[in-house]
């Protein structure tokens, strides 16, 4: 991953280091589509990944075996 975060970005996965840990879990809900932004600093960022596959019309999860490489490389951190 790039040292910095650019303006291109903007609108990716990605998953983030929130209280010491990777954040969203392995699976996103929701109870509505709604518009969510929140904002993390460069340094928060672990990795942009790919979009999250669907696992009902609530959920998504990102696919097991990169979430358990992305937790693996922070438990070495």
């Amino acid at each position: 991953m790039s040292d910095v975060i650019e303006h291109h970005h903007s609108g990716q996965w990605c998953v983030v280091r929130y209280d010491d840990q990777p954040y969203p879990g392995n699976r996103c809900f929701w109870p509505r589509p709604r518009e969510d932004v929140n904002w993390y600093g460069d340094d928060q960022i672990v990795c942009l990944i790919p979009e999250p596959l669907a696992v009902n019309k609530r959920s998504v999860q990102i696919e097991q075996e990169l979430w358990e490489f992305i937790t693996g490389q922070l438990d070495n951190n």
